[in-house]
This record gives C-alpha cells, structure tokens and sequence, in this order.
C-alpha cells in the first residue's frame, strides 16, 4: 500500500495536534514501510495434545515433537538455520532439520492465549508469511482456541485452519463442510479479513488424501504468491485503518477548542505579507544567479527550498509570519510545505545562455604576440650595439674601469629599446566587440510560483478550519476511498 511521506507528515502533525501518541504512528509507519524479511517464516500454533505434536512430529520427526511438548509454551524456532532467527526477549529452543524448506517456521504449543511477551515475540519478526491454527477434528475451534486465533491473526499476511483426525476418526462429506462453514466464521471473527483467509483442510495420518485432505503436513504452509501479495495488502490496509479510526475515537474524546475564523482584514494583512516575503526571496534567487551564473535549474530549487525551509528556525521575518499562522490555524505550516514542494518544479534556469552581459571576446592574440616580439629584439639589438660600443669606443687603462664601463653601456642599451620598443610597438586600440552584448538572465517561473503560493493562501486562510476528526475522516477516505470512518 503505496502512502506518501506527505500524508505520513500529515498524520503525524494530527497526532501532535489532538495529543495522540506520536509513537503509534511511528511502529505503523515503520511496519508498513519496513523492507521485507530476507528470512521468511510461518507460524503453527495450537493447544497442546490437540493434535499439533502429532501435526510437528509426522512431519519433522519425534524429536521436533518432543522438544515442542518441552517448550511449555514458548516459541519453537524450525529450520535449517534456525540461529538466523533472532527473537527479542529472550532466546527461544531452536531445532535444526532440512526438512523445511523455505525460511523457518515459529511453532508454539501453548493452553492459554499468549500473553504480551510472547506475542511482542513473534510480532518482533515482521509480518509471518502464513498463521496455521491446528485443531482436533472431534471439538474445533472450542472457546480458547478461537481466542488463540484472535491473538495470532494479526501477526501473519495469510491464515489457514488445519484439523486432525486421530485413528478412528472417518468424517463424511457433511462433517467436512461443516468444519469447514465453523472454521471460516470463526476466522471472520477472529479479525482475519477475506484476502487473508486459505481456507480449511483436514489431515489424518494414513488417510487416503482427497479433496479438502492434506497430503502432507508441509503442504499446509505452502502459500500462492499472489494470495501472499493480497494478504500483505490487507493487512497495510488494515493496520492504517486501524490507527485512523483509533485517532479519531481520540479526537472525539480529546479534541482541542475549535479555532475561530480570521477576518477579511487580518486574511489580506497576512496574504500581503506572504507576498512580500516571496518578493524578497525572490530577489535573493536573483542574486544567487547572479553570482553563480552557471547554476542550473536543480540548484535554483534548492537554494529556494533552503530558504523556505529556513522559516522553520522561526527567528527570519517570514519564520514568525509562519509561526503566527500556524498559530491560527494548526496543521497550516505542514500544508504550505506541501505547496511548497508542488510549486519549485516551476523554478527553471534556461541551459546556455550568456550571464552577466559580458561582451564576446574577439581575437588578438596574433597581433599580441607580434608587438612583444619586436619590443624583445629592438630591445636586444640596441642592448649589444651598446656592450660593443663600450668594449670598442672606450679603451680604459683600469681593468675594473673597462668592465664598468661596458656594463653601464649595455644597461643603458637595455633600457633606451625597451622604451623605444614600447613606443613604435604600442597595442592597437580595443575591438568593438562583434554582436550585441547578452542581457542579464532572469528566473523563469519565480513569478509563477510566487503566484501559486500567494494564492493557495488566500484561499486557505479564508476557509473555515476542519476539525481534526473531519481532516482525519477526509484522509481516511484519500488514502482508502471505499472504507469510511463510523
């Protein structure tokens, strides 16, 4: 059963609103969304010496049966690796054969219902794949084994009721029906919905199998895959049904004092100042793109949906105007966040355009490239003219003058080119630069979100408020349109 995060949150903030538990919520939501279990398992419960050792011991031997009758009604753990199994609250008998052969099987002997421990038990292992409940043929389903039933049928996605004959025991068409007609009504008022029933068979050690028998004790755990789809089905369906109509029994006993209505001039104060908090946020986007102009559409969302999920911190102007609604009107923040989340794929930023209004470059390196080289050489030429007019021109007795002498005429030969050079090969002015220049880029879709919101919460903070039962009922309905809330 597919529910969205949103209607999680939803529900969630009901719960805080009438002061339910939010931890109910919490193990529903968990059950519902929890992966399923890469060691399947079954459960076989049944009162002991009703038939069930006999059931456990034809089928996995006399040894399973005993350490069974052991137990003194705690879980049996059944498989080929029973210690990948693991149970809270204590560590339960395990028994190790390959005759199972998918998952492990939880088997319980017990003469009373079982109490909390134990079903946290079993609960604890995630929703079992089939609940077989085993009865004798000559009494079934008296009063204790129906309320057996009733403990075990929320733990498992399917149920099936299996009865054993003993020797002697020859039932004719007529018995079969009617065990069959008991056992259903039973499981109907046990809770078991009709996707989560299999029906009922008989099993006699050494009776010819036919229609309605069990061959085999193993055969009962056997489960159609698409029944098994159904059942897991039902039961999401009904543990959230469940939770709704236990929130709105709360909410009827509990509600909080209904919220007055707002009038005209505080709803248009309030949807002005929306207004001009999505101005100024919208003024931020357009800064943020301005300094990041490469910044795609993904990172223009989430720049705006960072800062909209600012207000939360309630210390921003449009925190406390966030605040102060949900004050008016509980339940609003959680709604505006969903609108929120529905407006920013509006938010877009076009891929290729120019920001920033540069102009296009045009191509001078070539003419760069000459201006430096003939600077260089005139400045090199004049540099040596000058070292070998100090070495020939002057002819000084001094070593030391004569060395002087020819370093202060090449300096000096150095720096009349450089400054000749940087005269005769001066850069050319600026190109114009080809084409017209790119205009600054704008957001597109800012205004058709700041729209949307706006408008959404005019009409919001003009609608009378629901009660908390009416928004629980409404729910109730989005999430399962054919079940109604009572």
């Amino acid at each position: 059963m597919n529910i969205s995060s949103s209607e999680w949150t939803q529900l969630g903030d009901l719960a805080g609103r009438i002061g339910y538990p939010s931890e109910k919520v919490t193990a529903v939501r968990s059950r519902l969304e929890a992966a399923p279990s890469p060691t399947p398992h079954s459960l076989v419960v049944g009162r002991p010496s009703t038939g069930i050792e006999l059931f456990i011991g034809h089928w996995l031997g006399n040894g399973a049966a005993d350490t069974l009758r052991a137990t003194a009604g705690t879980p049996l753990v059944i498989g080929r690796r029973p210690d990948e199994l693991h149970l809270p609250l204590g560590s339960p008998a395990r028994w190790k054969t390959g005759a199972v052969e998918r998952g492990h099987v939880v088997a319980l002997a017990t003469p009373v219902p079982p109490g909390a421990g134990t079903l946290a038990q079993m609960g604890a292992l995630g929703l079992a794949d089939v609940a077989v409940m085993v009865t004798r043929l000559g009494q079934p389903l008296p009063l204790t084994e129906r309320e057996i039933l009733r403990s075990i049928v929320p733990l498992a996605a399917t149920v099936r009721v299996v009865v054993v004959g003993f020797a002697g025991e020859a039932p004719n068409e007529a018995d079969l029906a009617d065990v069959s007609v008991l056992a259903f009504a039973q499981m109907r008022q046990a809770g078991a919905r009709l996707g989560q029933i299999l029906g009922t068979v008989v099993w006699i050690p050494g009776e010819k199998p036919r229609q309605g028998f069990l061959a085999h004790p193993s055969a009962a755990l056997h489960v159609d895959p698409a029944q098994l789809a159904a059942g897991r089905e039902d039961a999401a369906r009904e543990a959230l049904q469940a939770l709704v109509r236990d929130m709105s029994e709360y909410a009827a006993a509990n509600a909080p004092p209904h919220a007055p209505p707002i009038d005209d001039e505080e709803a248009a104060r309030l949807v002005h100042d929306l207004a001009g908090y999505l101005a100024d946020l919208g003024r931020e986007v357009h800064r943020y793109l301005g300094q990041r102009p490469r910044a795609t559409a993904e990172d223009l969302r989430s720049f705006a949906r960072d800062a909209l999920h600012g207000w939360r911190a309630y210390t921003s102007l449009g925190g406390l105007w966030l605040r102060y609604v949900e004050r008016l009107r509980p339940g609003a923040e959680a709604q505006f966040y969903e609108q929120v989340k529905l407006a920013l794929p509006l938010l877009d930023s076009p891929a290729g355009t120019t920001f920033g209004g540069a102009p296009t470059p045009t191509r001078r390196s070539s003419g760069r490239l000459v201006r430096h080289l003939g600077r260089a050489a005139l400045t090199l030429a004049l540099g040596l003219g000058a070292l070998t007019w100090g070495r020939l021109g002057l002819r000084l007795h001094a070593s030391w003058l004569q060395g002087a002498a020819e370093v202060a005429s090449m300096g000096a030969g150095l720096l009349i080119g450089q400054r000749l050079g940087g005269w005769l090969f001066s850069a050319a002015p600026p190109a114009e630069p080809q084409g017209p220049a790119a205009e600054p880029h704008t957001v597109v879709g800012w205004s058709q979100m700041e729209n949307r919101l706006v408008a959404w919460f005019a009409g919001f903070i003009r609608l009378a408020p629901r009660t908390p039962a009416e928004e629980l009922r409404l729910l109730a309905t989005r999430l399962e349109p054919q079940e109604q809330l009572r």
